[in-house]
């Protein structure tokens, strides 16, 4: 076995998901907004305004969506944050299951 294979079995390449990478699941808004990738919930963040941006559950759903698509966290973390998120403004009636 070569230097290169053994580096490689030990040290892993992550799996860095990407901006196109889907949700877990689509979250569709009250008025009708599908969001279903990482980088549509990225738009959607950056469009609001600052005190909404702001927002403990805005914050913490913006730094799981950035560890999604850059870093390999899990999708379904982030998007669990951004539907309570939408919850908490109203703006999502979430659909039990």
């Amino acid at each position: 076995m070569t230097d290169e294979a053994v580096v490689r079995i030990r040290h892993p390449m992550k799996t860095v998901w990407r901006w196109s990478a889907r949700l877990a699941r689509p979250i569709v808004l009250e008025d009708g907004t599908r969001l279903v990738t990482l980088g549509d919930v990225r738009m959607f963040i950056l469009k609001q305004s600052e005190h909404i941006q702001d927002r403990s559950s805005w914050y913490q759903a913006a730094e799981l969506v950035i560890l999604a698509a850059e870093h390999g966290g899990s999708i379904d973390a982030a998007t669990a944050q951004v539907e309570d998120a939408l919850f908490l403004e109203a703006r999502y009636a979430r659909r039990w299951q």
